[in-house]
């Protein structure tokens, strides 16, 4: 989802609010993704 979609879904007056929050949840399932993949690789 862009951050434009995001704005209008939960009607977000700051696009960087949206921003923020979607780089925090990406990271977030990065962070969660990352050992999982290395437990498979292993």
């Amino acid at each position: 989802m862009t951050a434009e979609a995001l704005q209008l879904h939960y009607g977000f007056p700051e696009p960087r609010i949206a921003q923020v929050l979607i780089n925090r949840s990406r990271a977030t399932s990065i962070l969660f993704m990352h050992p999982v993949s290395v437990g498979l690789a292993a």
